[in-house]
């Protein structure tokens, strides 16, 4: 399943921070369908293991750290994907400062 979010900073203030590579680690026993579909789609883009991204609180099973993922296109405007290293549940939250999406490449 897959919950999306407008703004993860107005969500979820005062997240902490790492390294796209420790996100990873941490997401890499995860098993999720809908993850490995966003991965698949031609304009999702994965961080970098260098890359500063926010942990944020899991809000569904209330135990678990949403880690970032990458970011994908979709809805004409680009989204964050976070899936909670716990239960697995899937987050995409608007970018507002990204470039807006252009419908004619999706």
């Amino acid at each position: 399943m897959i919950e999306h979010e407008q703004n993860a900073e107005q969500q979820h203030p005062g997240g902490d921070l790492e390294r796209g590579g420790e996100a990873l680690a941490a997401l890499a026993h995860l098993k999720s369908r809908s993850l490995e579909a966003l991965r698949g789609r031609a304009t999702f883009q994965p961080i970098h293991d260098q890359d500063i991204v926010p942990v944020l609180p899991c809000e569904s099973c209330h135990d678990g750290g949403l880690r970032a993922v990458g970011r994908v296109r979709g809805r004409g405007r680009w989204q964050r994907v976070h899936a909670c290293d716990t239960c697995g549940m899937l987050h995409l939250f608007d970018l507002p400062n990204a470039p807006p999406a252009n419908p004619l490449h999706e």
